[in-house]
């Protein structure tokens, strides 16, 4: 370069820059990144604008060459008010340039009223001038580059949209108090990014800012407003975007940095009728696949979408809010993040993502949507495509392979802080109201979608996911997972109380490996938790359960290692059920009380379990109920407290393995009742204030059908004489509830004590006591024993204590 530098020096921004760092979480873009408004509103110089109606993936126009774009203003007062503008601070400066005189007078040359002012080209539209604003898009994209972007700001008013309006890359449209209003009854988008060649390839378009402003498309139908594709770093910072009927107000699709800032998504109508659909089915925004009937006139590619944000913004009266119904097989959407967005009036989902990886839902508030978030790994009825197909309608290279890849073990879904509340009004029977729903999917074979294409078999489950301190109402199932591995589900608020509610928090298909914590769930038709179809959980801790329709916790299918510590109250059948060859280890520590049928139920089981330090107060029937049906896995009930009403039972079996002791039973009919099929052992429990008995047992073989224990007494009277070298006699007195007694005897007071014999009430009256023969002379021996009745089948033994230890010692001769 030569000729005369004029000294002057220009900050450089790197619009790349700012996007990145936006999108990483460094930094926002703000008003502080945002160069000022003030500046000139000249008019410009004349250049051609290009023909661009297109419509989107529903009704899509063809393109038509037209000289000129029509742009019809309103009325807007002229001004002629000049206002400098300021260089823009608090931005990093990257590049320090200096203009030579020549280049500076060309520039002024080429176009009169484009200056070049904090890093930026400015192109200032007027009035007069917004009909040529596609001439101006068009050159300001065309001399725009990474280091000194073009920005172009449209002077307040309304202006109405007769044709597709593009811009491209390193372009910033500032539209602060602008309306742009589509002519009523015109096709095809309002704002499309690109010049859309249909040759396209990768993230082609890039560093693209819209501010301010809103886009009205009139109630206009068939095609999105804003259209996004093959876009990197795009950026929506206080747009409104409204009004559009049977379509998406924004489609986006084959973008890396997608970042949208407190703008407003609102009045998107679905006509019902013209679809013909039960679901309203459009996303406010649309984060889709570059596929030729989805995304006209790019080009398709087997392209991720990734880095996206959408945060404090706002959906109002939308089908959906946030999401996707398309996806592409083993190319998730990766490192998205929703946050602080309220949406309200919503007729489908708030939020909706199918096929995710690093997913945040976050501190968003939902009101009055028939469901509040939903994420799957695939859609089962249509909508997930290969990356072959895709690249071969562009004749590129697929990048994510066409057969079953197994799922990333941890997909690093977080949705937390959020408040979900559902419009019960909404619910169909085509589709149930959730809170949050966590769904993957399992094929045993291949599947034809849609008759698009096969999508090979496989465990297509999500895992990875924490969902925390949400709160729910009105929702018909609070959160439900289905084939979801390893996930979290602590501290969650979920209120029903609406008539057609199912479960608080719902696990089925396989989720497998979770855990359920200190979680509050009230009002639910169903039950509060429900393990079904082959879940599974480590544990469920610390949640409070009340006035359920059903039961508080149920395992029926299902493995839960743990239930620990939970308060289940005022359910409207059972406190905690398990049942269906369900498995689980431990039922302890948890309170459950006024349950209108039974505390603790135990079913048909698959595995031992220990029922152990419950507390089961005032529920109608029974406080535990065992009926496994099978007598190959025990079941222990074992220091529990329990307080019933006296006309119900404490502890019922009907049938199955048990072990019954160290139990508090107060207030209750009957302590324990024995049905036919028991085996097991009862033994030390304390009973309190029966109504009849403490132990009841079916009796089959007598005229009363049934036969009474009471607790047998501790032996107190047992002695020990050595009645010559090889024998010692014992003797001790009848002990109340005994119908025989065990012997035990040691080689040393602290030994192990073996059984050596069982002998009966009659046979101890008969002989005295017991004579035990065949010792070694001049040695002592210790003893106890222990009294126990059986039950009428002979399978149940009511133990008493053991006796103080005794001994004696043989003689020597």
């Amino acid at each position: 370069m030569s000729g005369k530098k004029t000294g002057r020096i220009i900050r450089i921004i790197s619009i790349a820059g700012v996007f990145m760092l936006a999108l990483s979480g460094i930094l926002h873009v703000n008003a502080a990144m945002i160069p000022d408004e003030d500046v000139d509103t000249e008019v410009m110089t004349e250049s051609v604008i290009e023909d661009s109606s297109e419509d989107s993936e529903t009704v899509e126009l063809e393109e038509t060459e037209t000289a000129e774009e029509t742009v019809e203003p309103e009325a807007v007062e002229e001004t002629t008010e000049t206002v400098e503008l300021e260089e823009t601070e608090a931005v990093e400066e990257i590049e320090t340039a200096e203009l030579e005189e020549t280049e500076y007078q060309e520039k002024k040359a080429k176009n009169s009223d484009v200056i070049i002012s904090g890093g930026f080209r400015i192109y200032n539209v007027n009035a007069k001038s917004i009909d040529r604003l596609q001439s101006v898009l068009t050159e300001a994209a065309e001399t725009a580059t990474d280091e000194c972007p073009s920005k172009v700001i449209i002077e307040p008013g309304i202006y109405t949209l007769s044709k597709t309006l593009r811009i491209s890359s390193n372009t910033y449209l500032s539209m602060h108090g602008v309306t742009f209003l589509q002519k009523s009854g015109a096709a095809g988008n309002m704002l499309k990014i690109g010049i859309n060649s249909g040759t396209e390839q990768g993230y082609c378009y890039k560093n693209i800012i819209l501010s301010g402003g809103t886009w009205n498309k009139n109630q206009n139908s068939g095609s999105s407003v804003i259209k996004v594709g093959h876009a990197a770093n795009f950026c929506m910072d206080g747009v409104t975007v409204m009004n559009v009927v049977n379509g998406h107000l924004m489609e986006a699709a084959g973008i890396n940095g997608f970042y949208i800032k407190k703008c407003t998504f609102m009045n998107q109508i679905n006509d019902m009728d013209t679809l013909g659909s039960a679901v309203p089915v459009y996303e406010a925004i649309q984060f889709d696949i570059l596929e030729k009937t989805h995304m006209k006139s790019y080009a398709s590619e087997d392209l991720k979408n990734q880095n996206i944000v959408v945060e404090d913004s706002t959906f109002q009266n939308v089908p959906r809010g946030v999401g996707n119904h398309t996806s592409i097989l083993n190319n998730p959407t990766e490192n998205v993040k929703i946050e602080r967005n309220l949406f309200e009036s919503i007729a489908d989902v708030a939020i909706r993502g199918e096929g995710y990886l690093n997913l945040t839902i976050r501190d968003n508030e939902i009101r009055r949507s028939r469901s509040g978030i939903m994420i799957l790994s695939l859609r089962n009825y249509g909508g997930t495509y290969l990356g072959s197909t895709l690249a071969s309608e562009s004749q590129t290279e697929a990048v994510s392979p066409s057969y079953y890849c197994i799922p990333v073990k941890n997909q690093k879904i977080v949705i937390e802080n959020n408040t979900i509340l559902c419009d019960d009004k909404m619910i169909t029977a085509q589709s149930a109201c959730y809170g949050i729903l966590i769904e993957g999917v399992k094929y045993t074979t291949d599947q034809k979608i849609a008759g698009k294409d096969t999508i090979p078999a496989g465990d297509y489950f999500i895992s990875g996911v924490k969902i925390a301190n949400n709160r729910i109402d009105k929702a018909q199932y609070g959160i439900a997972l289905n084939n979801t591995k390893k996930a979290t589900v602590k501290s969650n608020q979920l209120n029903s109380g609406q008539m057609q509610s199912r479960d608080g928090i719902y696990f089925a298909q396989g989720s497998t490996q979770c855990s359920v914590i200190s979680n509050t769930i009230n009002g639910f038709s169903g039950s509060g938790i429900l393990f079904a179809q082959n879940s599974s959980a480590k544990s469920v801790s610390n949640n409070k359960i009340g006035a359920t329709g059903k039961y508080g916790i149920c395992v029926q299918g299902a493995s839960v290692q743990k239930i620990v510590s939970n308060n289940v109250t005022q359910t409207e059948n059972k406190g905690i059920v398990i049942y269906e060859n369900a498995k689980v280890e431990k039922i302890e520590k948890n309170i459950v009380g006024s349950c209108k049928e039974y505390g603790i139920v135990i079913g048909d089981v698959k595995k031992n379990v220990s029922i152990q330090n419950n507390t089961v107060t005032e529920c109608n029937n029974n406080q535990i109920y065992v009926n496994t049906g099978n007598i190959k896995y025990k079941v222990t009930i074992t220091k529990n407290k329990l307080k019933g009403m006296l006309s119900g039972y404490g502890i019922m079996v009907d049938s199955g393995n048990i072990k019954v002791f160290s139990n508090k039973i107060d207030t209750s009919g009957v302590g324990v009742y024995l049905g036919t099929d028991v085996k097991g052992i009862i033994e030390k429990n304390a009973y309190k204030n029966m109504g009849m008995y403490q132990i009841y047992a079916v009796n089959q073989y007598n005229d009363k059908g049934y036969q009474t224990y009471t607790n047998i007494s501790k032996p107190g009277s047992l002695k020990a004489t050595a009645k010559n070298k090889t024998s010692i006699r014992l003797t001790w007195k009848k002990i109340k509830g005994a119908e025989k007694y065990e012997i035990y005897r040691a080689a040393s007071k602290n030994g192990t004590y073996k059984k050596i014999a069982a002998v009966s009430e009659k046979s101890r009256k008969k002989a005295g006591g017991y004579i035990d023969n065949r010792l070694k002379k001049n040695k002592r021996y210790y003893y106890k024993i222990r009294p126990y009745a059986k039950s009428p089948n002979g399978k149940v033994k009511m133990q008493g204590i053991y006796s103080k230890m005794v001994s004696a010692k043989t003689t020597k001769k």
